[in-house]
């Protein structure tokens, strides 16, 4: 099946008369469009600031955003590239004429090389997903697609790789243990001698059927054969229970795992209410824990990056609801001052997602709102796939896909360039959104990685964007930017001269 579609939506806006407090979407409204790039809104060029300092838009060397329209529907996007710079997209879709619109679908699409034209390139094993999840090992060039519960059973997951960019797969329904919220990670190997494969796949997940408390920690499994058979790695990243941490509901949740070039396995986590990590040395055989900040964390999600030369970076948001970024130069043993990424005018955020290059660029992802409450009670996180929702305080509080470059994020003081992938008029979620999650039809987590051209690309929902088509069972009093059917889009920040 192809999907076809134009060069993406591209939007001019034009602000008067704008408050300080808005900022960014004053600066990324007020310059002339220069010449027409597809997909792309030159009209819209990325507003520089320092963290904490006021924006401005350069004269030259100018980023625009850029918008692709995949198609597909999503809820938990991922997103990575072919070795010839395709994108891959793991969209998750409801199905239409089925109440709730589940099971859920999972589908793999890719791109062409204009990113205009989206094709699906699904593995054929997997029929329904829970959090299906996507990455690239750019070693070896093996695409990985992991779906939980796509096999039947109640406490694994269905790993399909492919060698040859999607165009056919391998699936095997051998990673169990845990539930919900899985991920997967590839690296080197430690002291593993893999067989048919170099590198060692990881499989992370939840570690109660019903992924929460009272447990405190995921757990882990490994495959030293490429994905076909996993085996647990050892002891727990975190303690199974901590009195502490239990209180918190996503307890057993953490971040997508991370395999450093030295093999060094790494997990991003809130713990105890602040941000933490879990390295390994012996591919998850034992573990030490490290505190990142101590302003808390208000996502139970945090991610990390790292780039060729082993720096970890660590993005997550404050109890704040804010958006910050740490990193570390000696592989996570200790970690810098927080960078306060939140551009003018931002006045919420969720779900931050980072990309690293080896050039010491870091880009980090994020949703986030220039009109909301902003301070507590937050919304308090709530999944309208399970239960009733209301938007309560937030209604009519609107959400944009926010992208920030950081050129240099180990300097002292770094420069900050962001946009975001539609205008601020054009929304892509209204109402409640939880620094947890669930903010309509973006659930978890969403993705960044740098393209082969060395470009940022993130991957969003615009739950604006189309209709729902199935009966709901719980809110359907949802409107349409809010019933939970979103498309899966892809943002991009490239060079406006």
């Amino acid at each position: 099946m192809s999907i076809e579609h134009g060069e993406g939506r591209v939007k001019r806006l034009v602000f008067t008369g704008c408050a300080t407090t808005l900022a960014l979407a004053c600066a990324i409204g007020a310059s002339g469009a220069g010449a027409s790039v597809p997909g792309c809104d030159l009209s819209r060029p990325a507003v520089v600031y320092r963290p904490g300092g006021r924006a401005h838009v350069p004269a030259r060397k100018r980023l625009a955003p850029c918008r692709y329209d995949t198609g597909a529907k999503a809820l938990e996007p991922s997103l990575d590239f072919t070795n010839d710079g395709r994108i891959l997209f793991q969209a998750w879709e409801l199905q239409a004429g089925l109440p709730g619109g589940v099971p859920p679908v999972p589908q793999v699409i890719r791109s062409d090389s204009s990113f205009s034209t989206w094709q699906n390139v699904s593995p054929k094993g997997p029929v329904a997903s829970l959090d299906p999840f996507l990455t690239v090992d750019h070693r070896t060039g093996r695409v990985f697609s992991v779906n939980f519960l796509a096999n039947g059973q109640p406490t694994c997951a269905t790993i399909s790789y492919s060698d040859n960019a999607a165009e056919s797969w391998t699936s095997s329904p051998a990673a169990c243990g845990g539930f919900d919220g899985e991920s997967i990670a590839v690296g080197p190997p430690v002291s593993a001698k893999p067989i048919g494969y170099p590198d060692v796949v990881y499989y992370c997940t939840g570690t109660t059927p019903a992924s929460s408390p009272p447990t405190t920690s995921p757990v882990c499994s490994k495959s030293l054969d490429g994905g076909l058979t996993f085996a647990p790695t050892g002891t727990l990243p975190w303690p199974a229970y901590e009195e502490k941490a239990e209180g918190d509901k996503f307890g057993p949740w953490a971040g997508h795992p991370i395999v450093g070039p030295d093999g060094t396995f790494y997990i991003p986590k809130r713990f105890a209410g602040q941000p933490e990590v879990a390295m390994s040395h012996d591919e998850g055989l034992t573990w030490q824990r490290v505190q990142v900040a101590d302003n808390r964390s208000g996502g139970e999600t945090p991610q990390i990056a790292l780039d060729d030369s082993g720096n970890v970076f660590y993005a997550w948001v404050s109890a704040a609801h804010l958006p910050y970024l740490a990193f570390s130069r000696n592989e996570g043993r200790t970690w810098s001052a927080p960078i306060a990424l939140a551009p003018p005018g931002l006045r919420e955020a969720a779900i931050p997602r980072p990309a690293a290059t080896g050039d010491g660029r870091v880009a980090v992802a994020y949703v986030g709102s220039t009109n909301s409450p902003a301070v507590p009670p937050f919304y308090e996180y709530c999944d309208a796939l399970l239960s009733e929702c209301t938007d309560a305080g937030y209604a009519g509080v609107t959400w944009n896909g926010y992208m920030t470059l950081i050129p240099n994020a180990l300097a002292r003081t770094p420069k900050l360039e962001t946009a975001t992938v539609d205008p601020p008029s054009q929304p892509l979620l209204v109402g409640g959104c939880s620094a947890d999650g669930a903010c309509k039809a973006n659930l978890d987590f969403i993705d960044m990685k740098f393209g082969p051209d060395g470009d940022p690309f993130a991957a969003f929902v615009d739950d604006c964007a189309v209709a729902r088509d199935f009966p709901p069972i719980f809110s359907p009093q949802l409107g349409t930017c809010g019933d939970y059917e979103g498309e899966g889009i892809v943002g991009r920040l490239t060079s406006a001269n």
